[in-house]
């Protein structure tokens, strides 16, 4: 009876001591959401202390991407993020235009093809839209003439804003007079210091995603 006793106690010892270096050598937790071989995220004053930089007139490498389900505009340098803006967007502001006043935003790449100090919404950046895409598109579904899509497709090859009087429409621009709702034709309306700030950081040729 003794000797089981003694042996019961033995395992219960080797069984503590296994436990407590196991909690000894176990990495310390990392808080959630955060991956061990991520950077530590910059504080809320460090990140307002770097968007509030001015931006260099024209910007390096400028891009923009927008993000219609999320409503923002992001402006990049090459590769690093600078502003993130919000953004309003035609009154239809989930479907992908596809025709003339269908109040739709587009979604696909363009660029800067012009640029209006006049614009009644305050500052314009007007897009190549429609793109090739949508020339081909419109001329394989029938909305337009071949001789409209090459029309498209002719201007664009010059570096020209194209045609945007036919069935695809046009005159989608990154403008200014507010955020706060989906209240444009089919353009991207920006608040008006956001606007300012955007129209002299980029200039035409700017490469601009639109996405879903």
């Amino acid at each position: 009876m003794f000797q089981r006793l003694a042996l019961f106690v033995a395992v219960l010892l080797a069984m503590g001591a296994l436990l407590f270096l196991a909690a000894r050598r176990a990495p310390e937790p990392h808080p959630a959401g955060v991956h061990p071989s991520a950077p530590a995220p910059l504080p809320p004053e460090a990140r307002d202390a770097f968007a509030s930089r001015p931006l260099p007139e024209p910007l390096n490498e400028a891009g923009i991407v927008v993000t219609k389900s999320r409503h923002t505009l992001e402006l990049f340098s090459g590769s690093t993020l600078l502003r993130t803006y919000p953004v309003g967007l035609g009154m239809n502001p989930v479907d992908p235009k596809r025709r003339q006043w269908d109040l739709c935003t587009p979604e696909g790449h363009y660029l800067i093809c012009a640029k209006n100090p006049n614009s009644k919404y305050t500052l314009g950046l007007v897009l190549n839209y429609p793109n090739a895409d949508d020339a081909r598109r419109g001329v394989r579904e029938g909305l337009i003439s071949a001789s409209e899509g090459d029309a498209i497709l002719a201007a664009l090859k010059r570096g020209e804003c194209p045609p945007m009087n036919t069935p695809l429409g046009g005159d989608i621009v990154i403008h200014g007079r507010g955020a706060g709702n989906d209240w444009t034709a089919g353009c991207v309306a920006l608040e008006d210091g956001d606007v300012r700030e955007l129209y002299g950081a980029v200039d035409v040729g700017t490469p601009v995603e639109i996405r879903h």
